[in-house]
């Protein structure tokens, strides 16, 4: 309790409503539950002790921490951590970094940042879209792309500092993106490369190919439609193989089937 509140009403109330309820505080017992109880400077221990009609008893401890007028309030503002449900923190917390990232795929369309303050008497506060939102646990609700939310720590002295996350939902993986399905490296012009139309929007793609053993045949950052169905510069065999491609937006990764046929004829 701050200095100035020098008393408090303590209110216990049992289960049995036979049941005998008594205080004690200072050694002194109490038995009217309204009265108000008057505290000193630092721990006040106020024992509850209930009586059932049969004799059993069970006791409480309250105890009542009053502030020294003299010791000035705490002007910790600070973060200990920042927890996200879903995603990875970007860069790792730190108490001193204050602007930080989240990408989350497509599907993930809220999320919960829970900021926890270096001093538990501290107050949070959570803006999103010019809303305040003082229940931490409460889901944020996710739009496509850059989600804002601001987080303003309070100290007891009323010192503040803000800390910055930004939630980037991920598009949707686009329809036009339709990998073939073919490669024939004939030389005749038509299927000699593997073709991913419009992955060249997405500049930080990554492509992946495996054949049946699961073993990689083909890495590719920043694909750009160049793969002809070779292995450090050998043909590969005829087959069906697998492929992965991550966009590098957070979106769901794309995966399917491609096969390498060397006679077209």
């Amino acid at each position: 309790m701050p200095n100035g509140t020098n008393s408090i009403i303590v209110t216990p109330t049992p289960k049995d409503p036979d049941a005998k309820v008594e205080m004690i505080v200072d050694g002194k017992t109490i038995t009217d539950n309204a009265a108000p109880i008057d505290l000193k400077v630092g721990d006040n221990e106020v024992t509850v002790v209930v009586t059932a009609p049969d004799g059993t008893q069970e006791t409480y401890t309250v105890v009542v921490t009053r502030e020294d007028a003299n010791v000035k309030p705490s002007d910790n503002a600070g973060l200990s951590d920042i927890v996200v449900s879903d995603g990875t923190l970007s860069p790792a917390f730190n108490t001193d970094t204050k602007d930080y990232s989240v990408d989350v795929p497509n599907e993930t369309d809220s999320i919960v940042i829970t900021p926890k303050s270096i001093d538990p008497d501290a107050k949070v506060e959570m803006i999103v879209d010019g809303k305040t939102i003082t229940d931490v646990t409460a889901p944020i609700d996710l739009k496509v792309g850059d989600n804002e939310v601001t987080v303003v720590v309070t100290a007891p002295d009323g010192t503040q500092e803000t800390y910055t996350v930004i939630v980037n939902r991920a598009d949707a993986v686009p329809q036009e993106i339709i990998p073939t399905n073919i490669v024939t490296p004939n030389g005749d012009g038509k299927n000699d490369f593997w073709i991913v139309p419009g992955l060249d929007k997405y500049p930080n793609n990554s492509v992946k190919v495996f054949d049946r053993a699961a073993r990689l045949v083909y890495s590719k950052n920043n694909y750009n439609n160049e793969w002809d169905g070779t292995y450090k510069g050998s043909p590969l065999n005829e087959d069906t193989y697998y492929y992965l491609i991550d966009l590098g937006n957070g979106s769901p990764k794309m995966k399917g089937f491609i096969s390498i046929i060397r006679d077209n004829n």
